[in-house]
């Protein structure tokens, strides 16, 4: 019985996923935006400082969710369900300890917690790439450096060589006999003189036996030696005229380790200026004719104020957090600032300057009015050291003669220093309506009528910037620095962000959008030291943030040429008259 066999085509087909930014094959998914990563985007999705919070994972696990199917070690018939924030610790439905507690759901703190170890763990891993890409570079600057040495050394050693092979023994045995000889020479000469002068001065006290006597004591321990033998045997002296080693010696001494202490990652490192600054987010404000100053809270909430109105507001949904009431009345003045611990500090209606605690359930009086001799215009509270610095107007009856200054408060309320300290004519200040301080320390204030007047931590006026690129006198208004040291001002003049180095060059400029509207006249700026992003409000009601700061994203890694360079001196050693170096 034959058997028969049929044969079918078989098609399979396999679908691959392809990443969502390029055509690479998918190896992880981002939880947060859902989109999937190749390896090289994924890396770049780490890193950037707008997608470096988000929640990545392998793509065989974007459909897993969190198990909360955990027994309770004190009731183990439920599971953890919840979390107290005040214990630091779940717990399930039996348990009776935190009732009082503030108690919030198990996997939104975990998905929290879980993104926040995302970040930093991406951030350190990220600044440990920075510090051994510096490492690699400062090694193979040491590595030319060392080379030209090594190449040095090794000359002076060949000169060496070629001079131990060309020089005669014999000529140089017969002068260092003869100098031996002249030596000896002159010793035995100056002994024998000696000698003759105490045969000399015996003679005198031939008749006077008490006299010699004395003579003998003066010189107790002379006598007469035999004189030494001739040397017949001499090493060879290689520090002699024809072998001079003092060349080598000073290539050597240049030579030095120097002790530096602990590496330190600056902002230069880590981050660079974006030629083409991108706008992320526009929002139209409700209520509002115009944002004339604004401080950002966290990534998505910032306070704006407008005269007497002050709110803080969540931009995405648009919707009013917060309201004070207590504000003082004023246009076009940096009323607020929020310090690290995101405290927010603003100018009351009776010219005190008070502090909202974070959860926005205390207010505290930080500066009383009668302890200010002067009225507050604005304020702005420095990062590196938390002190407070207020951009104040001495009155006057004459308004053609007010007396603006910056004053610096510490974190405890204490007036520190004035700039300046004596009034000055042309004065420093005419207008202090907003202030900022930048990373060196220079006190940085937008003066409407002067422009952008820059002092350094004394008080010592530095420059002054008027004049833009576009041939327009500079108007300034709301002025903030980064984390670069770049200075950036809002010219009513351009209708544009101006970006200046620390040293008040023109860098370059962040035009208004066209969609905002012809009225979207940049008046205000904030700096997000956390997110490295640039909050910018407009003179209609439109709130704009931008990204001007991101991170490098190119790493050189030199440890092949390294390691070479290892086995290169290491072969110097074994062998150094035969060292060929290359750089």
């Amino acid at each position: 019985m034959a058997n028969t066999m049929t044969s079918k085509n078989i098609n399979s087909h396999v679908n691959l996923s392809h990443c969502s930014l390029c055509q690479g094959d998918t190896e992880y998914y981002c939880l947060t935006c859902e989109q999937n990563l190749c390896p090289e985007c994924e890396t770049k999705h780490s890193l950037s400082l707008d997608t470096n919070d988000h929640n990545l994972t392998l793509y065989k696990y974007k459909s897993r969710l969190p198990s909360t199917c955990e027994p309770c070690n004190n009731h183990p018939n439920q599971d953890y369900e919840k979390y107290c924030e005040d214990c630091a610790l779940p717990f399930c439905d039996d348990c009776t300890d935190h009732k009082e507690h503030s108690v919030r759901d198990l996997v939104t703190v975990y998905k929290e917690q879980k993104q926040k170890f995302n970040k930093n763990s991406t951030d350190t891993l990220y600044f440990l790439q920075v510090l051994l890409a510096m490492i690699n570079s400062d090694f193979m600057i040491c590595k030319n450096k060392m080379s030209t040495i090594l190449s040095e050394m090794s000359r002076e050693l060949q000169r060496l060589k070629d001079c131990l092979d060309t020089v005669s023994i014999e000529a140089y045995i017969k002068r260092s006999l003869h100098k031996i000889s002249q030596s000896q020479t002159a010793a035995m000469n100056k002994h024998l003189s000696k000698i003759k002068l105490f045969d000399a001065s015996q003679y005198k006290y031939v008749h006077k036996p008490t006299q010699f006597f004395r003579f003998i004591k003066k010189i107790p321990s002379f006598h007469i030696n035999v004189t030494p033998p001739r040397v017949q045997h001499r090493s060879i002296d290689l520090s002699t005229t024809e072998m001079d080693l003092r060349f080598l010696i000073k290539i050597l001494s240049n030579i030095q380790f120097t002790e530096r202490g602990k590496r330190k990652i600056r902002n230069e490192d880590l981050l660079r200026l974006i030629s083409v600054p991108e706008l992320q987010t526009s929002s139209t404000l409700k209520n509002f004719a115009s944002c004339e100053h604004i401080s950002s809270l966290t990534r998505d909430r910032v306070w704006i104020s407008e005269q007497n109105k002050f709110v803080l507001i969540d931009i995405p949904t648009g919707n009013i957090i917060h309201t004070l009431t207590d504000v003082v009345s004023g246009s076009w003045r940096g009323l607020h600032t929020v310090n690290n611990d995101r405290d927010l500090f603003y100018i009351s209606n009776d010219n005190s300057i008070l502090k909202l605690s974070n959860d926005r359930k205390t207010v505290t009086t930080f500066i009383n009015k009668k302890d200010l001799p002067f009225e507050p215009q604005s304020l702005y509270c420095t990062p590196a050291t938390g002190d407070l610095l207020i951009g104040v107007r001495i009155s006057h009856s004459d308004e053609n003669k007010k007396v603006c200054k910056v004053a610096r408060f510490d974190n405890t309320g204490k007036l520190t220093m004035t700039i300046p300290k004596r009034q000055k004519h042309p004065p420093m200040f005419m207008d202090t309506n907003y202030v900022s301080e930048n990373n060196n320390g220079n006190i940085v204030v937008s003066d409407y009528w002067q422009g952008v007047v820059v002092t350094d931590d004394v008080g010592k006026h530095l420059f002054t910037y008027k004049d833009t690129p576009f041939g327009l006198r500079l108007l300034p208004r709301g002025i903030c620095t980064d984390a670069l040291s770049h200075i950036l001002v809002c010219d009513f003049n351009s209708e544009t962000v101006l970006i200046l180095d620390k040293e008040g060059n023109f860098l370059l400029y962040i035009p208004t959008p066209i969609s905002l509207g012809h009225y979207a006249k940049p008046c205000s700026l904030n700096y997000d030291w956390n997110n490295h992003l640039l909050w910018i409000g407009s003179w209609n009601n439109t709130v704009s943030r931008y990204r001007h700061i991101n991170r490098h994203f190119v790493l050189t890694d030199n440890r092949e040429s390294c390691a070479d360079y290892d086995s290169e001196v290491s072969r110097y050693f074994r062998n150094p008259m035969h060292l060929q170096v290359t750089i």
